[in-house]
């Protein structure tokens, strides 16, 4: 991952995000640009990502870990 700031953000701002996928592999890795915008609309952070694209067997325990919550932050699905 590789984050470039471009203006502080402050307490009480919004933050929006938006991410596109540029290119997947054979292997299934993925490269993303991610804009992230504050409620302004000016851009505060740039980034490019890479990762895998889970596949059926990753996404089952990705969605049965996210209904069970995470108690590291506190986000549960009731």
């Amino acid at each position: 991952m590789e984050f470039r700031f471009l203006r502080p953000i402050y307490i009480g701002e919004t933050i929006t995000c938006s991410i596109t996928i540029e290119e997947v592999d054979q292997r299934n890795l993925t490269r993303a640009e991610g804009t992230f915008t504050n409620q302004d609309g000016q851009r505060v952070l740039e980034a490019t990502l890479t990762g895998f694209i889970p596949d059926a067997r990753e996404r089952d325990v990705l969605a049965k870990m996210m209904s069970e919550g995470d108690p590291t932050n506190k986000l549960r699905r009731d």
